[in-house]
């Protein structure tokens, strides 16, 4: 019997009637479109008759499943096994090159699931190879290449289930318990001829049987039509719904839809309508709504939020009901990073980076590290035999899940183990040292290199503790931690390596699976998800051989995201999920979001793998852009039908991601046709969802506060309130805002201060209190030693000054091959390639450099270079050979004609020390005559630093000078340049410190590079520079003393600025109302 209906309620009320007739005692056999699609009506069924025995609820294809056989189950080819499978066949076409027209895009990300999908639907529309060869050569093979690869793997997919079970049950002599029953298919889709052909062979092995069928699909119709003519059934026949006058007026708008050219009123109800800035906006409307049903007594089980786009609704939703606390039953479960998952594929693409210390260092921070060993090191494996998992297929479940039973991939153990292992419950002791230790060893990748350079920092340390006799107590206590976090990280990380290292060979999925459960069960904290997904390939295990890459393309989306399903059944909560999932439900209230064109409907395209002209060519049972049509169609009908007495619809006004106007769609003037009678235009639309919304742009909060979900927007509606009220009425009512909630109150008070005139705590470090003080005292310019370097940044802004000298901070820094050598990096090397050039020329009694002696010195400085580089390039690991070379040729040349105006010189300086420094102990690179004390100066300073070079003349006289690199930035005569040249002033007054009888000390900024032009800019230290020096250290040493550093850039101070992320964007203008700091003026005034 086939009972055709546009009503949800209609089609289940005469499933009722149909299982009412059953024997409560005896098998029955209901088919669902979805797994638990069938429950709630069975659960009312059996309310009615006390109880039922033996009544089957499966889905389509799980009865298919059980029908064909146990043997099945260990060889089905799931969609992930499928698209293994897929990704194995244009491998083999690709090495046959008979891949075709596909051979440019059979490497991009979708084609692998386009392609899957075009197959899996020429398999289940019955076709052959043949067939389809006579139009499309290049599919034809693509299709064959998979049938193949699925006989090669001992492999079968569900159109081979359909066809194996509609075979089985042809036969005469086939017996099974779910055959010879009574059998009620709910609102089942047959889209294909596999399916229709097994539903054929299903019910004529049925006592008695019942179709719903959706009114409007018409392919589901068609296939049950022919059904009932070749049946021999006497009790077959068709049914539809009732006539229209004996139709509830909700039904009338149901059975109208895409109906009725005539413009014929219906007598519909109609429904809601409204419209919302976006879609979050959308989604707060509705939990509203919900609330709102909820206070006139609706059940909230008997509302439903049903989705044609769940991928972009979903998560808007969840987080609305999540703020209204409405509890929601979300069908297709929420989606959440898996951090076992994001873990293992971080080691597989370190493995296919060449060991990548980058994403090594993103594994470690996943916090997905087990325990170690009991020696540090990773735990072993478990044994093959205990790395399997159930699949989370459908079709190869074989129970259902517990409520309750999901994976807590965040819990934590309690393991107790020693201090001196480097991880424990997950998490390692030190991971920012760690990641430190992979920067500064230069790891980058490579099993050699990483082993080497671990071993280059380990020796490094302990030549430190070896044969400095000067270092500090605390210097030496810190370096015997440093080679602690690096035995730590040695000890775990290489045996891991290894295994990775392994990966890069090819072998078949068997071997390929053998590794990577071995892999997760001893890098993963929690791996039984992987496992699982892993369990999906386990009938691939003789196809092969595959590459890393292709592991990582089939796997990877997979295990990057876990979805997470819904515990326990669906009462006392709104339900949630696709339209598609209305099948067989029914709700009092229906909620349809995303009516905006695009959207709902969808775009309709041609498949990029088989055209529609070529499916026309090929066969009818092949989808078109008809078809897809029809489909779009169908899914309003879906929606609008689970609906028994309200509807609601809504769409996006404003697409937010791109900044446009969206358009509404016309399916939601069809509703409203179909309720009326009449088509209304868009402009009627618009102003009825005007009418219905609550919330604007910028304001998101309901006009009332009676309306509000939550304490946000209850805020918001009274704040909003209050802005219309006079001034003297609304002065003091938004009190209850700082006082009911402490968090608010600080947010808004800093926000206030942050746009306040006056400077405030809120514009950086702005200590008002003078006993507030005592912390910042111990960083006055006499208490401890800054470099020039940082003082610099006060006269950009102070803020910058406070979070890089006094808070030093920094950018964080990550392990990585560069592709080109960035400023800081080709200064780092100038500066050393220099070093070592003046060094060797003076060792080879070179210096000063002459015409007469200048080819030596450019051998000199060739020797340097090329050792220099060697060094840089093994810690910088570039990635492009020929950009890293010219970028070194670059720098020769520079260097060269450095080495040509040095000849020139006729000052009568001789360079005498390099890098000269004093208050760094622990530096490398540096003169012998390197003082290990910091500087004080008598203008106020207490100075760390390094001179690249000092000069001496005859007569005693010493000139300080500070390289540069790059472009020239201090004008001609300038001393400070506004307080951000302060290098050459303060290197000259640390020399003349550092050695008081010299008679005379110039300073100067030399450009040694084309970049700067070669340029130079120097002065004299008389007492008009130290009188500047000293005015600059009084107004830093005050500002500091006063706890005043605010965030107050110059004009494009934050262009290149490290600390955006802190500050945020816009501080330039929002910093420009605020009030003059005089000294700070002064000092950018300086020259």
């Amino acid at each position: 019997m086939l009972f055709i209906s546009p009503s949800s309620e209609r089609r289940l009320t005469r499933a009722r009637e149909w299982l009412s007739g059953q024997d409560p005692a005896s098998p029955c056999l209901i088919v669902s479109s979805r797994p638990g699609g069938a429950d709630d009506l069975v659960r009312q069924v059996a309310r009615e008759k006390g109880g039922t025995f033996g009544w089957h609820r499966m889905t389509l294809w799980q009865t298919a499943s059980a029908l064909a056989g146990p043997g099945v189950q260990g060889t089905l080819a799931t969609g992930l096994t499928g698209r293994a499978v897929l990704t194995r066949a244009v491998d083999r076409l690709r090495c046959e090159e008979r891949l075709g027209r596909f051979a440019e895009v059979a490497d991009t990300p979708g084609f692998a699931v386009a392609a899957a999908e075009v197959v899996s639907e020429l398999r289940m529309a019955g076709l052959e190879c043949a067939e389809v060869a006579e139009q499309c050569v290049s599919t034809a093979d693509l299709a064959e290449a998979y049938d193949s690869a699925l006989v090669e793997g001992g492999l079968t997919d569900k159109s081979a289930i359909l066809l194996k079970a509609t075979s089985a049950l042809g036969k005469d002599d086939f017996s099974d318990p779910l055959t010879g029953i009574p059998v009620l298919i709910l609102d089942a889709r047959l889209l294909t001829k596999r399916e229709s052909d097994f539903c054929e062979a299903l019910v004529c092995r049925a006592s008695s049987w019942l179709a719903t069928v959706v009114e409007g699909d018409e392919r589901t119709e068609d296939a049950f039509g022919s059904i009932v003519e070749r049946s021999s059934a006497d009790s077959t026949g068709e049914e539809t719904s009732a006539s229209k006058e004996d139709l509830e007026p909700f039904e009338r708008l149901q059975s109208g839809l895409f109906g009725n050219p005539d413009g014929e009123a219906n007598g519909g109800a109609e429904p809601a309508v409204f419209a919302e800035a976006g879609e979050h906006l959308e989604c707060m409307e509705i939990a509203r709504r919900i609330l709102q049903g909820s206070r006139d007594g609706l059940r909230f089980d008997e509302m439903a939020v049903l989705l044609h786009a769940p991928e972009v609704y979903r998560p808007h939703l969840e987080e609305a009901f999540d703020r209204a606390d409405i509890p929601a039953h979300f069908a297709q479960g929420v989606t959440r990073p898996d951090p076992s998952g994001r873990a293992l594929m971080s080691l597989l693409y370190c493995a296919a980076e060449r060991l990548s210390a980058r994403r090594f260092a993103e594994y470690l921070s996943l916090g997905q590290v087990p325990d170690a060993a009991p020696d540090g090191g990773p735990r072993a494996p478990d044994p093959a035999e205990a790395r399997w998992r159930p699949s989370e297929d459908e079709l190869l479940q074989t129970g259902e899940v517990e409520p309750g039973a999901q994976l807590d991939l965040f819990s934590t153990t309690s393991t107790d183990l020693g201090e001196d292992v480097p991880v424990k419950d997950g998490t390692l002791r030190a991971p920012r040292r760690w990641e430190r230790l992979l920067v500064e060893a230069s790891v980058i990748g490579g099993l050699d290199r990483w082993e080497r350079r671990l071993d280059g920092l380990s020796a490094s340390l302990e030549l430190k503790l070896e044969t400095r006799d000067d270092l500090s107590e605390g210097a030496q206590t810190r370096i015997e931690h440093e080679l602690d976090h690096l035995r730590g990280l040695r000890d775990f990380a290489l045996p891991l390596l290894r295994d990775l290292e392994r990966c890069h060979e090819e072998a078949t999925w068997g071997e390929w699976l053998d590794r990577l459960s071995a892999l997760a069960t001893r890098a993963v904290r929690v791996p039984d998800r992987i496992l699982s997904v892993l369990g999906e390939l386990a009938p691939m295990a003789e196809v092969g051989p595959v590459t890393i890459d292709e592991v990582c393309r089939v796997v990877g989306p997979h295990l990057l995201a876990l979805t997470m399903a819904p515990e326990g059944h669906r009462y006392g909560s709104v339900y949630v999920g696709p339209i598609e999932a209305a099948r067989g439900r029914s709700f009092q209230t229906v909620f349809l979001p995303g009516f905006a064109e695009r959207v709902f409907p969808s775009k309709i395209v041609q498949d990029p793998i088989l055209s529609d002209r070529v499916r026309e060519s090929v066969s009818d049972r092949l989808i078109t852009n008809q078809d897809r049509v029809s489909e779009e169609r169908l899914s309003l009908r879906l929606g609008v039908g689970a609906a028994r007495e309200r509807l609601t619809i809504s769409f996006p006004r404003v697409d937010l991601e791109h900044a446009r106007r969206r358009v509404s769609s016309f399916y939601a003037l069809e509703i409203f046709r179909a309720a009326t009678g009449s088509l209304p235009t868009v402009r009627d639309l618009d102003r009825w969802a005007e009418e219905g919304r609550t919330t604007r742009p910028g304001w998101p909060a309901p006009r009332s506060r009676i309306d509000a979900v939550d304490a946000a927007e209850y805020d918001l509606a009274v704040v909003e309130s209050l802005l219309e009220l006079p001034e003297d009425e609304a002065k003091g009512a938004g009190q209850f805002l700082l006082s009911e909630n402490v968090h608010l109150a600080r947010s808004l008070r800093w926000r206030w201060m942050r746009h306040a005139n006056g400077w405030t705590g809120a514009d950086g470090l702005m200590i008002r209190k003078r006993l507030d003080r005592t912390a910042i005292e111990a960083h006055r310019l006499s208490a401890r030693p800054y470099s020039p370097t940082a003082l610099q940044h006060f006269a950009s802004c102070p803020y910058r000054f406070f979070l890089h000298g006094i808070q030093r901070l920094a950018p964080r820094e990550e392990a990585e091959a560069i592709e080109q050598m960035d400023p800081l990096q080709r200064g780092s090397l100038v500066h050393d390639i220099q070093y070592a050039a003046l060094s060797a020329l003076r060792d080879d009694r070179l210096l000063p450099v002459t015409p007469l002696n200048l080819q030596a010195a450019y051998d000199v400085l060739a020797g340097a270079v090329a050792r220099v580089e060697a060094e840089y390039r093994d810690r910088l690991a570039p990635a492009i050979a020929r950009v890293w070379t010219d970028g070194v040729e670059a720098i020769q040349a520079d260097l060269r004609e450095w080495l040509l105006r040095m000849s020139q010189d006729e000052s009568g300086y001789v360079p005498w020390r390099f890098e000269l420094s004093f208050g760094l102990s622990e530096r490398d690179l540096a003169d012998p005559d390197s003082k290990r004390d910091p500087v004080e100066l008598k203008e106020g300073f207490r100075l760390r630093g390094c001179i690249d070079l000092v000069e001496r003349r005859g007569d005693g006289s010493l000139r300080v000078t500070d390289h540069k690199t790059g472009m020239v930035r201090v004008p001609e005569g300038a001393i400070v340049s506004g307080g951000e040249s302060l290098q050459a002033l303060l290197y000259g007054l640390s020399l003349t410190h550092l050695l008081p009888e010299t008679p005379r000390v110039d300073a100067r900024i030399y450009y040694a590079t084309s970049t700067g032009g070669f340029m130079e800019r120097g002065f004299g230290l008389d007492d008009d520079a130290r009188e500047i020096a000293r005015r600059v250290a009084d107004t830093i040493d005050g500002a500091v003393g006063r706890g005043q550093l605010p965030s107050a850039p110059k004009q494009d101070g934050c262009r290149f600025c490290d600390f955006k992320a802190i500050c945020g964007h816009g501080e330039e203008g929002r910093t420009r109302n605020k009030p003059d700091i005089p000294s700070l003026t002064w000092l950018r005034s300086l020259t």
